[in-house]
């Protein structure tokens, strides 16, 4: 029993940190600010994709090792799905937080172009506010 809890536990938690991860620096690679269908429609099918190959790969070795397994694929497959979609809204809402803040400074410095790096952990791309364009992302 405690050994399933830890299979739930090491399912969700992959798929959150894939996604949470994966997600925010494709979203804010995207260079979008705020919500967009196309960003998110993108970053979604792509943690989809890159986050199943090492999942069903690890899943299919434990299978070969161990013959009954320590979690059926449909409950797996539910957890990592769960872990996967929690993790790519949270990845949205620290981006969009990380947002509103920069928005915030902008607004306390009109007329000023600024720019910084995106909040930790998607210091890969960048914030500009320009007075005659406004906000936008950079890579």
């Amino acid at each position: 029993m405690v050994i399933r809890i830890g299979v739930v536990a090491l399912a969700a938690t992959t798929g959150f940190n894939a996604a949470f991860f994966l997600y925010g620096e494709i979203r804010a690679m995207s260079e979008t600010i705020g919500v967009s269908l196309r960003s998110t429609a993108f970053a979604i099918a792509f943690v989809t994709v890159y986050a199943w190959g090492p999942a069903v790969l690890a899943y299919w070795v434990g299978r070969r090792v161990r013959r009954e397994p320590l979690l059926p694929w449909a409950r797996w497959l539910r957890v990592f799905t769960l872990g996967i979609l929690v993790g790519c809204v949270t990845s949205e809402a620290a981006l969009l937080w990380d947002e509103a803040r920069f928005a915030d400074e902008a607004a306390r410095a009109p007329g000023v172009a600024i720019s910084r790096a995106r909040a930790w952990p998607f210091g890969g791309s960048g914030l500009v506010y320009d007075p005659g364009e406004g906000i936008h992302s950079t890579d």
